[in-house]
Order: structure tokens, then C-alpha cells, then sequence
């Protein structure tokens, strides 16, 4: 118990070295007179982890041919039943994965009636020792932006026929062939996830649930033969949390080693949000009814919390997503901190299900987001964006560094003018983010908005685009999709291979660009959802594209740079500064 009266701060030194997880703090711990921080190491070789993992018996030599290492923990009951997330010597080490149709064959996949199955014409499921840890991967199956997921349950033989029928993991494939838009339908899986020992490559692995051994095979750089190496397996799905708090920090704390099975499917929407619901449910709510869905969960979770601030920590191997702030949380700000080796979103804001909330106790809002550098994720679910928001209010995204996204950088709002949220007021200002859609295509951009959002901007942002692997054209810069409106894009420097520097898409719905952004009072001014367009930056041969009946407004002093010149005057200067300070 703290003394009467409480200090006003409380100061807590965290060891180097690795802390086991997770750090959970609940409402009993909530002092709203007093601040508690949690500081770690500043030393880069030593620092203070907070982690899930937890390390598994040294590799030996299994096949000597193959290089294949296993590392049996049979006797160990601490140790996961099930792994899927591994990491040796601090890198991430994948499940064993292959094309659909170099495993099975130039195969049919033919969906059951009852949509609990595939038949294939082919005998080799029945040759997998473990198949209710097989994964089904959809990487753009029903739509180029989303990347589903859906594991099996269990194999069976069809006597008589070159066939087998395979039986999968409910409801997250009914939610899958059944989705409100672009249902899958009876499309096959573009690849197979965890099949088993034979299809190890360098630096994947395989679990034996049921003997509970784990074969590896290292990168050929790595020879754990005559080197001793760290193993850790992500073991828990939480790292940290912060539950109905308030007056924490962390500075200079490292947080890692989470796991995530998504077990019910993963029917993802767009961007992360995936439907999930009951087997033989459609429309309702968390399967798309008023676009409602669910999210992948964080690592570290900030949950109807007041006052928590991060500075200089870093968020990295974690197996779902890095950092969610939600539940009504307020006054939380991320500053001068890294997230790396994240497997979907790096920091989520706010939610999705919460539209028709209008007390405004219960909103998100005032989230700091700045001088942070997101790289190099997601990694596993890559139809989701390094940094998403959905209904939020007064959320600034400033000078961070976003970088090598699989999809969009920076996705913020909900709905598609289907709904309209009342939030808005948010900020998205003298941020770098280069080379975006890196696996994911089509429908995102650097910077991607949907929904109505009142008051907010887009400005001076370094937008570059070199690398083009999954979209050939280069994608859009600034896409205000369906419903976006209330912004201004200004002063913002365009650079590189685009589709397209701009892009709006009309509403799906009453509200957005030509229609009505309303407040809390149900009223919207004439103009509230226009998007403005001035003063940008264009360094590409790409144009704009602006459906005829929005009423965005581009103004004609948008300034086109001459391909091949150097940055001068106020280009360069918001080139200069963008990105993080620290």
C-alpha cells in the first residue's frame, strides 16, 4: 500500500537483462495523485527487456544431410504446447510454408455444401502427421489487399477416389467463403503454413505438438554446430498491460516475445479488421453489420487508461500486433520509440465498434504519436498497416518514420461514409514514410483515410516511393477512400513511383466528400466534409484521381517539381524536417 498521502512519484529502476511477462496493471493499481515510471537500461548491449518468451533446450543435430537441428522440451511442462512464434539469436525464425499447388499438385479445391470442407484431388493431406497445426494462407484470394487465414482441423480419406477431403477450422472459415464483401467463396489458399519436417527451408521451423519437439534448419550463415545460440518461443499473448490506470510512463523499456493463434480465422476486411462470427452467422455484429469486426490483439495493451506516456522504447518480435490503445483511453502519447519485427499492426488507435458511442467519456482521444520509426513489418499479416487508427478524436501522428510497409504506412478512420463516427480533429504532419504495398496491393496508400473526420490535416509529409514489388505502378501517396472528408492535404512533398500522388473513391454511404460530416449535435456545415488540396509537392509523373462527383476542391497552385532537380526552397525544407527530431 503507498503512504498517506500518497508520493507524487514513484520511480522504478529495471534491471538489464530479460524481465518475464507479462506486466499487468489493473485498476487496483490506479493512484491518480501519483506517477509511476518504469525506467530501463540505457545501454544498447544490455537493456531492460520485458518479454513473453521463454527459452527452449539447446538445438542438437537431427539430420546431418539436411542440416535440420531439433530441440526437445517433452519433459519440460512449462515450456508452450504450441508454438508460432520462434526466435534464435533475437531473429525471427518462420513456420515452414509452401504454394498451394507446388505441394499439392495442379489440384481442384471443391468447397462442401455445408462449408465445413474442401475436396481435393489429391492423396497427399493425408501424408501430413499433424494436420490441425496446418494453416491455410489466402494472400490476396479474394481481395489484393487482404491476406485471410484458416487452419485445419483434420484429414480424411474419400475410398474409391483420387480424392481427400479436408476439414477445416470453424467458424473462422465460414467467415472466410462468407464474408460480407469479397467473400472467398471456393477459392483454394495461395500457400500452406506448417505442413511439417519435409518442408523445412533455411531458417524455418516445424513443431511436433504431439511429441513436442522443434526441428529448425538455420540460414546458411548460422552454424549452431559449433555455436551455442538463444532460443526463445513466444509463450504469452500479453507483454504488458495497462487497465484502467493512470499516471504511468516507461522510458528506455523493451518489450517483446508475444504470440498470437488466431484460432477462430482470420477473415480479414481490410487493414487487420477481420470478421468473426459464429459458424452459420452473416451481417451481424463483428461480421461486418454497421462494420463492426474484430482486431488482432497487441502485445501491449493500453486499455481504458488517462495519462501513460512511452518514451524511447521499443516494441519488436511480437506475433500480433506491437501497441493498442483503446477502451476510452485518453491523454496516452508514444514518443522517440521503435517498433521492428511486429507481426501485423505496429500501434493500433482506438477501434471500430464504436460508432454510435456519442459520450465522449468513452471516446479515444488526445493520442501523441511522434518521433517514433516504424520498419520492416508486418511480417506475418501483411494486409495490415504499420500504424492504424479507427474512430478517433484528436490523435496527432507527427514526425515519426514509417518504412518497407507490406501494406498501407498509416490507415486512420472506419466506415466508408457509411457511418458517420463524429470524431475527428486528427493530425497527420512531417512524418517520412518510404517504399509502401511492398506485398499487399491496390487499395491503400502511404497515407489512407476512410470515413468522416472533421477538422483534420495532412501536412508537410515526405511521401517516397522506390521500390514497386507488389504494385508495379507504385500505388497511391494520399487515398482518402470512401466517406473520407473534413481534410486538408497540404504542403506536402510527393516523391517517386506512384499510380497516383492523390486519389479519392466516392462514399459508400450518406456520409463523406458532397454530403455531410454532422457533430455531435447531428449538424454539419455546408463544407465540413470537403477535402482540400493545396500547396503539394509533386516529384513523379504520376496525376491525381478525383472522381468527377466528390467535392474535393484541388486548388491550381499545387507546385509540380521538374523530374531529375534537387529539392529547393520550402520542398526541401519540409523534406528536411519530416521524419523524427530524436
Amino acid at each position: 500500500m503507498l503512504q498517506s498521502p500518497p508520493p507524487s512519484s514513484i520511480d522504478i529502476h529495471l534491471l538489464p537483462g530479460r524481465h518475464v511477462g507479462p506486466l499487468q496493471l489493473l485498476p487496483h493499481h490506479a493512484h491518480p495523485d501519483t506517477t509511476v515510471t518504469f525506467t530501463g537500461s540505457t545501454s544498447s548491449s544490455s537493456p531492460s527487456t520485458i518479454s513473453g518468451g521463454q527459452p527452449i533446450p539447446q538445438f542438437v543435430l537431427h539430420d546431418e544431410a539436411n542440416k535440420v537441428y531439433v530441440s526437445d522440451f517433452a519433459s519440460d511442462d512449462t515450456l508452450p504446447r504450441r508454438v508460432r512464434h520462434l526466435f534464435v539469436n533475437d531473429e525471427r525464425v518462420f513456420r515452414t510454408k509452401v504454394p498451394t499447388m507446388e505441394h499439392l499438385g495442379e489440384t481442384n479445391f471443391t468447397l462442401t455444401a455445408d462449408i465445413m470442407a474442401y475436396e481435393v484431388m489429391s492423396k497427399v493431406p493425408l501424408s501430413w502427421k499433424q494436420p490441425q497445426s496446418v494453416e491455410f494462407v489466402y494472400s490476396g484470394v479474394s481481395s489484393d489487399w487482404s491476406e485471410g487465414r484458416s487452419g485445419v482441423l483434420s484429414v480424411e480419406d474419400i475410398p474409391n477416389s483420387p480424392n481427400s477431403r479436408i476439414n477445416m477450422q470453424q467458424p473462422g472459415f465460414w467467415n472466410l467463403v462468407n464474408k460480407k464483401f469479397q467473400p472467398m467463396k471456393d477459392s483454394p489458399p495461395a500457400s500452406i503454413e506448417n505442413v511439417g519436417l519435409s518442408q523445412l527451408t533455411p531458417n524455418t521451423f516445424w513443431h511436433d505438438e504431439d511429441n513436442r519437439k522443434l526441428y529448425y534448419k538455420p540460414p546458411s550463415e548460422l552454424d549452431i554446430s559449433s555455436t551455442q545460440v538463444e532460443a526463445i518461443v513466444a509463450a504469452n499473448d500479453i507483454i504488458a498491460e495497462l487497465k484502467g490506470v493512470q499516471n504511468y510512463e516507461y522510458k528506455n523499456v523493451h518489450f517483446e516475445h508475444s504470440t498470437w493463434f488466431p484460432d477462430r480465422g482470420y477473415a480479414e476486411a481490410q487493414t487487420g479488421a477481420f470478421f468473426d462470427c459464429e459458424y452459420g452467422v452473416v451481417n451481424e455484429y463483428l461480421c461486418g453489420k454497421d462494420d463492426t469486426y474484430s482486431l488482432a490483439p497487441a502485445g501491449v495493451i493500453i486499455s481504458d487508461s488517462r495519462d501513460v506516456t512511452f518514451t524511447n522504447c521499443t516494441f519488436s518480435k511480437i506475433g500480433g500486433s506491437g501497441l493498442s490503445i483503446s477502451d476510452g483511453s485518453k491523454n496516452v502519447a508514444v514518443r522517440g520509440s521503435t517498433f521492428t519485427d511486429i507481426s501485423a499492426a505496429g500501434i493500433v488507435l482506438g477501434e471500430v465498434n464504436d460508432v454510435f458511442d456519442k459520450n465522449v467519456e468513452n471516446w479515444n482521444e488526445n493520442l501523441m504519436i511522434e518521433d517514433n520509426v516504424l520498419i520492416n513489418f508486418p511480417v506475418e499479416y501483411k494486409g495490415e498497416s504499420q500504424l492504424f487508427a479507427g474512430y478517433v478524436e484528436n490523435a496527432t501522428i507527427n514526425h515519426n518514420l514509417f518504412q518497407n510497409a507490406t501494406y498501407s504506412a498509416i490507415t486512420i478512420g472506419w466506415g466508408w461514409g457509411r457511418e458517420a463516427s463524429l470524431r475527428g480533429n486528427n493530425k497527420v504532419n512531417a512524418n517520412k514514410i518510404v517504399d509502401i504495398l511492398s506485398d499487399r496491393c491496390c487499395d491503400g496508400g502511404a497515407i489512407y483515410t476512410i470515413g468522416p473526420q472533421v477538422g483534420s490535416e495532412i501536412k508537410n509529409n515526405y511521401i517516397l516511393q522506390n521500390s514497386t514489388a507488389a504494385y508495379p505502378a507504385g500505388g497511391n501517396a494520399l487515398y482518402h477512400d470512401r466517406g473520407s472528408g473534413g481534410f486538408q492535404d497540404i504542403n506536402n512533398v510527393i516523391d517517386g513511383n506512384w499510380t497516383h500522388w492523390f486519389g479519392t473513391n466516392d462514399s459508400s454511404g450518406p456520409y463523406g466528400p458532397g454530403a455531410s460530416c454532422p457533430n455531435l449535435d447531428g449538424e454539419g456545415g455546408e463544407h465540413d466534409c470537403d477535402i482540400v488540396i493545396a500547396k503539394n509537392y509533386v516529384h513523379t509523373a504520376a496525376g491525381h484521381d478525383n472522381p468527377a462527383n466528390n467535392s474535393t476542391r484541388i486548388f491550381d497552385n499545387d507546385i509540380m517539381v521538374i523530374d531529375g532537380s534537387p529539392f529547393v526552397g520550402d520542398a526541401k525544407a519540409i523534406v528536411d524536417a519530416a521524419g523524427p527530431r530524436v
